[in-house]
């Protein structure tokens, strides 16, 4: 008898001691969070929203799924058996659009665990949050932070392209600087010169060929012959689809002339819209270019997490 209860004892520990490595192997490897009720072999997984005394709000999903979807579910604190918490959302609710690096550094964290998929889809998210609202270095560690979340290489080579451009933008804030000269560009020429990169790059050269010698705008473009000469936009301008070091130099030249308006051009020009959706203002007859808007899934715009959803502030 003492034997048959000594083993019952062994038996109910060795158990318990299964169902806790189970719970932390589960937890190791995904950010979801878990729950155990009553009479359920499996785990519900999710993320839990919030709780009090009586019981726990909770939205479910399954792997695919990502934070901001999914049935969400109210379990009686009687029922449950056992919880394991793995995302705050109360810190989701605490991100603030005016401080996008918080949504980098809870992206980082997240991405540690980037073989749940759950994890991953919101630590993309995280990240196209931070470098579509923000500039500078924190658009470009977002960005880098995106692309080691890549699946395949296809992706990898889109976000890529995405890096570069940002970079790109960034540098040509300063070419037109460093390309002054003490002669004011006529704003017709400007204005043409503008329009000739932007054909070239949309892969309508003929057009551009025919508008290069018209009210100035190859003269014009002489003031940003150091990036991109005369010589190499008609070269460019023969090809159907400008390679990716060329689309970045067409890039510098168009941001910097745009840079060289008045406030009230740019103001009229860019009002409303992120650098991405300027740079490719117009139809982009090759569908190659990324934006932040159109690289993942994910609504940039959205960046509140309010009540289980993703929102517009």
């Amino acid at each position: 008898m003492r034997r048959a209860v000594g083993n019952l004892r062994l038996g109910f520990l060795v158990l318990i001691v299964a169902v806790f490595a189970v719970v932390v192997l589960i937890a190791s490897q995904g950010s979801a969070d878990l729950v155990w009720l009553n009479g359920k072999t499996e785990p519900a997984y999710g993320w839990r929203l919030e709780q009090n005394e009586s019981q726990v709000r909770f939205q479910m999903f399954d792997q695919m799924s990502e934070l901001g979807r999914g049935r969400i579910a109210e379990f009686p604190r009687g029922e449950i058996v056992g919880m394991v918490v793995n995302v705050d959302v109360a810190r989701l609710e605490r991100l603030k659009p005016t401080e996008l690096a918080e949504y980098r550094d809870y992206a980082e964290e997240l991405a540690v665990q980037k073989a749940d998929p759950v994890a991953r889809n919101l630590a993309m998210r995280l990240y196209v949050i931070a470098s579509a609202n923000s500039s500078g270095e924190l658009r470009l560690s977002s960005l880098r932070g995106l692309i080691s979340l890549a699946k395949n290489d296809q992706e990898r080579a889109r976000w890529m392209t995405l890096l570069k451009l940002a970079d790109q933008s960034r540098v040509a804030a300063s070419v037109q600087d460093s390309e002054a000269t003490d002669t004011t560009i006529p704003d017709a020429a400007k204005q043409m010169a503008l329009r000739v990169v932007r054909l070239i790059r949309q892969g309508n050269g003929l057009e551009a060929f025919q508008r290069l010698n018209a009210d100035g705008a190859a003269e014009a473009l002489r003031h940003w012959k150091q990036v991109c000469s005369i010589e190499e936009l008609k070269r460019i301008a023969q090809l159907n689809r400008p390679t990716l070091e060329q689309l970045h130099k067409l890039l510098q030249v168009e941001l910097s002339i745009v840079k060289d308006q008045s406030p009230a051009q740019i103001e009229r020009t860019t009002q409303g819209a992120d650098w991405g959706e300027y740079a490719f203002a117009g139809a982009d007859v090759n569908g190659t270019i990324p934006t932040f808007r159109n690289a993942t899934k994910f609504d940039p715009a959205k960046s509140l997490f309010r009540n289980g959803e993703w929102i517009r502030p």
